[in-house]
């Protein structure tokens, strides 16, 4: 339950698969919730600098305000999750809406050394 959770399944996803009700499960997923909570929250006040940048690093909270502004959306309107790929690295995304599409950039968290890496993975 834990490890499917961590990689980002749902608590409702991984109860379906096991065929049992999400309440049943819920003890066992939600340190693993929290958890990723957690990495998002910490990746968003981290240094974020592209491979090349000389320049002072700014958290990637501040880096996405920046962007956002620029479509006229509150960096408060995004939800952010995070989750841990096989390789062990963490991936964080923020979700919100761009008009009528929903936007979902995703960054490389290294937890270790506290920073993000390379900028966006994807933005969809």
């Amino acid at each position: 339950i834990q490890e499917r959770i961590r990689a980002g399944e749902t608590l409702d996803e991984v109860a379906v698969a096991a065929g049992v009700p999400a309440e049943h499960i819920a003890p066992f997923a939600s340190p693993v919730i929290a958890e990723r909570e957690h990495i998002a929250a910490t990746a968003l006040g981290c240094p974020v600098r592209r491979k090349g940048e000389s320049s002072s690093a700014r958290p990637l909270r501040a880096v996405v305000t920046d962007k956002l502004q620029q479509r006229t959306i509150d960096i408060d309107d995004v939800v952010w999750d995070a989750w841990r790929e096989p390789d062990r690295r963490w991936v964080v995304r923020g979700t919100y809406q761009s008009g009528k599409a929903a936007r979902t950039p995703e960054f490389l968290f290294d937890v270790r050394g506290r920073a993000e890496r390379g900028g966006p993975v994807a933005d969809r």
